[in-house]
């Protein structure tokens, strides 16, 4: 595990990216699911996007996350780099303070 909680094998687009569309999915379905439960909406055809797309949407996120955890677990047992390059995600800092510190070991 790392500092964000995540395995390394975690730490890869294609997984963190079913991580956003399963936590997305999952909040709106409770939003939608919360509206309909009080009938605030009047329009019949809401059903469909509450209780087929949104879950679908939920289920391609999951299915994502092992997909990229496979893919980067073989990557690695290749030897090739990481996924993003090798190194962690950098911040955007200015020129005089990337330029007085030390390039930071991958």
């Amino acid at each position: 595990m790392n500092e964000r909680g995540l395995p390394p094998a975690a730490r890869n687009p294609i997984t963190q990216t079913g991580i956003f569309i399963t936590t997305v999915s999952a909040a709106l379905f409770l939003l939608f699911f919360a509206i309909d439960l009080f009938k605030v909406h009047t329009n019949p055809y809401l059903g469909i996007v509450f209780f087929l797309i949104l879950p679908a949407g939920f289920l391609l996120g999951l299915m994502l996350i092992p997909i990229g955890i496979f893919r980067e677990r073989r990557r690695r047992l290749k030897g090739l780099p990481r996924a993003n390059g090798g190194c962690p995600a950098s911040t955007s800092t200015t020129s005089a303070s990337a330029a007085s510190s030390p390039p930071s070991a991958c």
